[in-house]
């Protein structure tokens, strides 16, 4: 898959993120996230809850909440 841009909500500001997708595994997917030259790794999960969105950079929840949204809208 090639990197692509989506919009989400960071803070409190709607903010253009590039996506560069790490892997295409079903079970879990890598991306590593852009906003300008500040970078995050975020990969999905599977749980009993559903997908969940996980990263070990230190993003707060609900941006992270935002951003994966921002990507599933993006790979439907």
């Amino acid at each position: 898959m090639e990197p692509f841009e989506i919009s989400a909500l960071v803070g409190n500001k709607m903010e253009r993120l590039t996506v560069v997708p790490q892997n295409d595994a079903q079970e879990q997917s890598e991306y590593d996230v852009y906003l300008g030259s500040r970078k995050a790794r975020i990969w999905t999960d599977f749980s009993i809850m559903g997908l969940e969105w996980h990263s070990a950079d230190l993003i707060a929840e609900d941006t992270l909440r935002n951003i994966g949204l921002a990507i599933e809208g993006y790979d439907a």
